[in-house]
């Protein structure tokens, strides 16, 4: 019973942690940002409205992502005013792709199949190879942050996320997914008044 309550643990972890590794967080420096007493906020851009469905992506992504910062900027000490707060905060969505690139595994792979003798690779390793070097559809978010005085930028966090399957967006999955990398991307910001 103990070692089955120990394996379910372990296998939640490792699932939690390996869904908040796909996010990838390339972060400015916040020198800039830091140092100047923000202690106040407001979205430089009006939500996206509610009234139609539409099966783009940012339609799903926009309340999630607003939900998301607007926690941890006030876990953070940071208050959301309306309008004219001491720095803004937007975002720009992309979606993109990236080319993949063969793996290590792949060195020996002719791209027309046939008998390789003294090779030491599955056949289930050569088809994995292959099927994950290909293109990959990614969704990229820039957050940025904005003097609330001169509209100047002065920090700016990139998001990527490789998207298994495009045609399907799943509202927990993206939640997960953004809180994972809003929260790494704001890990170097200083707390409200610093």
């Amino acid at each position: 019973m103990r070692t089955a309550l120990a394996a379910l643990l372990l296998g939640l972890l490792v699932g939690t942690l390996s869904g908040c590794a796909s996010v990838e967080v390339d972060v400015w420096d916040s020198q800039e940002f830091a140092g100047r007493g923000f202690e106040t906020y407001s979205w430089r851009s009006e939500p996206f409205s509610s009234d139609f469905y539409f099966r783009d992506p940012i339609y799903v992504i926009d309340p999630i992502l607003r939900d998301v910062v607007d926690e941890e900027l006030a876990a953070r000490g940071y208050r959301l005013v309306a309008r004219n707060g001491d720095f803004t905060v937007d975002y720009i969505y992309a979606p993109g792709v990236r080319l993949g690139a063969p793996t290590l595994a792949t060195d020996n792979i002719a791209p027309r199949a046939g008998v390789r003798p003294n090779t030491t690779i599955s056949q289930a390793e050569r088809d994995n190879a292959i099927a994950l070097s290909g293109v990959k559809e990614t969704r990229n978010i820039a957050l940025q942050i904005n003097n609330g005085e001169t509209n100047r930028e002065v920090w700016r966090a990139v998001l990527t996320k490789i998207i298994a399957d495009a045609n399907t967006p799943d509202r927990d999955r993206t939640r997960n997914a953004l809180r994972s990398g809003v929260r790494r991307a704001f890990e170097q910001l200083p707390r409200a008044g610093e």
